[in-house]
């Protein structure tokens, strides 16, 4: 039997047989003892024993490593090269965010991020390894995975109460009530428990209740047509007051290179904002766009800063789950110092000055609390990196200190005793950390120890000596405990104010998107402030799409529905695109690309466009999950791009014709297209018959037919 040789591995394989690689791990590793492991796998291993299930990985310099059976599992999912004599894989750390979100989308286990400490007791020791992230399918859509959401097919979060209801909050902040028996559609990933409750069996206890059978049956349909967008039962809700964006109209719409924030924490908020617009205060949202443009070089200063600054979000993180990392809880106070000193002399400075209410009350956060803080310590050691108290307890402090020295200088006496009386201050005999190193060809007195040899070189010690260096360990262990100890009441304090820091990061991410979206459009002649109506119209003269250079304008009118008819490339999506675009940004109070825009407000924007499909769902039944959720809406704006294309042409026709006249029943405002022939006197309803030619929006026909 012929056997070849790979490259990247260090064993050989046979041609006519599989190479089961996941048994040579497992028979390995059970060869491998515990004193055999190196110091980084040994912290591997006691991260891994209280996470089994789960994927670990670790930190080392710039990659991210996991061993054995985890080193396996994601070579399944991640073509990468790895180490078979120490069964392991390196992740470079520029792209673990991106394998991160591979294992979790195409696999059910959470991985569990360890980042290492930056600070390093001596030369010898080992760093410190800490858990910083655990990442999972309920966690997508925030944190360093927040880009990532949209590909997400179920992402909500079930909460049972006492009452045996059940609420679903979406990634959308979508919320609603059903009973317990719908969960039998929900397919559960992630269940996290308070362990130090009790847990019972559920009961079902809604049957009988007339209006929860109703109920059922409305969530029923819901459940089996998804669940990536849930409306509000009660209008008069608080949510009630927010334009709801589905996820689809923002994949197909192409919102994000239009306005980018600099911060992680500014693109998670306006990712939260675009999926719920308020849609009040308008006016005063083009005001404060304004307030920032008319101080440019405040605010491009500012935002230069917190760009350099980072993400804070990510350190306080690091602060809380690295309990020994000094130099990371300093970086984070200096850069929440940095950032409040640049909020008072960049934008505090001018509120005197802006229009809007939004900056005018902007809340001054002042620095009183970290100053607080700060008291109690002050930052020692070559390099600044030492945490000392400042309080009572630096006299414990000093005290060791004063003890260390004292066994340092005793120590230091009896070598240059030993020098000066054996070997006459000869330079070859030098003193190395309680031991007394010399030739090997030396000659020493009687009380000398041997302790330990080098190359022509060998290291005696004495008693007094041996005494000395016990008490110098001791007291190394005292101080590090003390360091320690004095650490941990540092953190405990800055998290009975984390609301103070997270009040400071939710401003950051408000004033980043704010400027982001002042600088939208500031350089372009072609652009205008959009007029908010109570009428059902939307008006549009001479508009483009915000992504398309040189594009040719179009008008548009619309105050019920528009069908969109033409050849294939004329332009159809790109009228959809643009609507929904011009309407989203209207409603953030940004400047569009038209001569003039007159929009009223909605409650839901909708998208159906594309031909797409998963694994479980046809293109046919994806789009009719979509129009099922617009039939369910009332005060929307629908964007339907050629509907019925995923079947034939007859049941197309009559899915198109048939759907389109029941939502023209709804107090929504509809743009459609379609290659199908629908006439108004098919439809029987006030509408406006538009033609692409050459790009162009060509008014065709008007006609009005009374039921």
């Amino acid at each position: 039997m012929k056997t070849k040789k790979l490259n990247c591995f260090d064993v050989e394989l046979c041609d006519n047989a599989l190479f089961d690689s996941e048994q040579l791990i497992k028979s390995k590793s059970k060869q491998k003892s515990n004193s055999e492991l190196t110091p980084l796998e040994v912290q591997y291993q006691e991260i891994k024993k209280d996470y089994q299930q789960d994927l670990v990985l670790l930190q080392r310099g710039n990659f991210f490593l996991a061993y054995q059976d985890d080193a396996h599992f994601i070579r399944k999912y991640i073509d990468l090269q790895w180490k078979i004599p120490n069964y392991l894989v390196g992740l470079n750390e520029a792209s673990v965010i991106e394998h991160i979100h591979t294992l979790i989308m195409q696999t059910d286990k959470k991985v569990v991020y360890c980042e290492q400490s930056v600070f390093q007791m001596t030369q010898n020791q080992i760093r410190d390894r800490f858990i910083t992230g655990i990442y999972s399918k309920g966690l997508l859509g925030f944190g360093i995975l927040g880009e990532n959401i949209e590909n997400i097919e179920t992402n909500y979060l079930v909460s049972l109460y006492k009452d045996e209801a059940i609420v679903l909050d979406t990634i959308s902040k979508v919320a609603y009530k059903t009973s317990i028996e719908n969960l039998n559609f929900i397919k559960i990933t992630e269940i996290i428990t308070n362990e130090k409750i009790k847990t019972l069996a559920l009961k079902n206890t809604a049957k009988g209740d007339s209006a929860f059978e109703q109920l059922e049956i409305f969530f029923k349909e819901r459940f089996i047509n998804g669940i990536s967008q849930i409306t509000f039962i009660d209008d008069s809700s608080l949510f009630s007051k927010f334009c709801l964006i589905s996820d689809n109209a923002i994949k197909q719409l192409f919102f994000k290179p239009l306005i980018q924030p600099v911060t992680k924490e500014g693109c998670r908020k306006l990712q939260m904002i675009l999926r719920k617009i308020p849609i009040e205060g308008i006016k005063d949202k083009q005001l404060a766009q304004q307030d920032m443009r008319n101080h440019l070089v405040f605010r491009d200063s500012f935002l230069a800063e917190i760009k350099r600054v980072g993400s804070l979000q990510h350190q306080m993180a690091r602060v809380f789950n690295a309990p020994k990392d000094c130099l990371i809880l300093k970086q984070f106070l200096n850069n929440i110092k940095y950032i409040l000193m640049q909020l008072k002399q960049k934008i505090y400075i001018n509120k005197q000055n802006y229009k809007s209410e939004q900056l005018k009350n902007l809340k001054e956060l002042n620095d009183n609390i970290l100053q607080k803080i700060q008291q109690e310590f002050v930052w020692e050691g070559e390099n600044l990196d030492i945490l000392v108290p400042q309080n009572q307890e630096r006299t414990l402090y000093n005290q060791i200190l004063e003890n260390l020295e004292k066994t340092e200088d005793e120590a230091n006496e009896e070598y240059q005793k030993i020098k000066s009386q054996f070997y006459y201050n000869d330079p070859k005999i030098k003193y190395n950390g309680f031991e007394i190193e010399m030739p090997e060809d030396y000659k020493t007195p009687s009380f000398m120890l041997f302790s330990n040899k080098r190359q022509g070189y060998r290291k005696y010690t004495t008693q007094l000596l041996q005494k000395k260096q016990q008490q110098h360990i001791k007291l190394l262990d005292q101080l590090k405990k003390f360091i320690h100890l004095f650490y941990q009441q540092v953190i405990e304090n800055i998290i009975k104010h984390k609301e103070y820091f997270q009040e400071i990061i939710n401003q950051i991410s408000d004033l980043d998107v704010l400027i982001a979206m002042s600088k939208y459009l500031e350089n372009d002649q072609h652009k205008c402030l959009p007029i908010q109506s109570d009428q059902n119209q939307l008006i549009l003269k001479d508009f483009c799409h915000p992504l398309i250079q040189n594009c040719i304008p179009n008008d548009l009118n619309i105050d019920k529905c528009i069908i969109l008819t033409g050849y294939n490339g004329a332009g159809k999506s790109t009228i959809l695109r643009s609507v929904g675009l011009l309407v989203i940004l209207a409603m953030l109070g940004c400047y569009v690309p038209c001569q003039q825009m007159i929009f009223k407000t909605f409650n839901e924007i909708h998208c159906r466009m594309g031909a797409y499909d998963t694994i479980r769902e046809s293109t046919f039944f994806v789009e009719l999950q979509e129009v099922r959720r617009m039939i369910d809406t009332q005060n929307s704006l629908l964007l339907i791009d050629e509907l019925g294309r995923g079947t034939s042409s007859i049941d197309g026709h009559a899915i198109a014709y048939s759907i389109l006249k029941y939502l023209l029943k709804q107090n929504s405002m509809i743009l459609f297209t379609t290659h199908f022939d629908i006439t108004l006197d098919q439809v029987m309803y006030y509408m406006d018959n538009y033609q692409l030619q050459k790009g162009q929006v060509i008014k065709e026909l008007t006609s009005k037919i009374l039921i």
